[in-house]
């Protein structure tokens, strides 16, 4: 802030501050690595500095080139509820025998559903067609461990669409 003296704790609590504003305003992919801080000691007086923000792109990895570009804000655009899921078995959407689909929330069972989608989805706080926000992940996975049906173990994956929009799969 002007007129502070600098102070790398301050610099720090900066940092955590803006990741989570733009973690929340749906840039999915966004570190606290990514933002440096400038500080300019020459041209003025000697009691005063200059301290300049600067945000890194995004790098992006294809094949064996790699490159940076411009954050984006990420739209949630498909939210898949996987009730029976096991990290044993990698199972596909298709290999699911029992699904249903309720407010845009799609529900996967390997045999019968055991749960009610509309009681669920209740507990999901992500929502379909809306902006990334880290905060509903997190929200979404105590609510549903709040239910105590479910594995600790619980998991929430982002996957990037070849869109740029994001899928989340809610492993219970």
């Amino acid at each position: 802030m002007e007129g502070d003296q600098i102070d790398a704790k301050n610099s720090e609590n900066e940092k955590d501050r803006l990741t989570n504003i733009f973690r929340n305003s749906g840039v999915y992919d966004f570190t606290r690595d990514r933002i440096d801080f400038w500080v300019d000691t020459l041209g003025l007086s000697p009691y005063r500095t200059t301290a300049f923000l600067y945000i890194d792109d995004r790098p992006v990895e294809v094949n064996d080139s790699s490159y940076t570009e411009p954050f984006k804000i990420r739209k949630v655009s498909e939210v898949n509820v996987f009730t029976d899921f096991t990290y044993t078995e990698k199972r596909d959407k298709e290999d699911y025998k029992d699904h249903k689909s309720y407010k845009g929330y799609n529900f996967y069972a390997s045999e019968k559903l055991a749960y009610n989608p509309k009681y669920l989805a209740n507990s999901i706080i992500i929502q379909p067609d809306s902006i990334y926000r880290a905060t509903e992940g997190q929200l979404t996975r105590k609510y549903l461990r709040e239910l105590q049906n479910f594995k600790p173990s619980l998991d929430i994956i982002y996957k990037e669409k070849a869109d740029g929009s994001l899928r989340a799969d809610i492993n219970l």
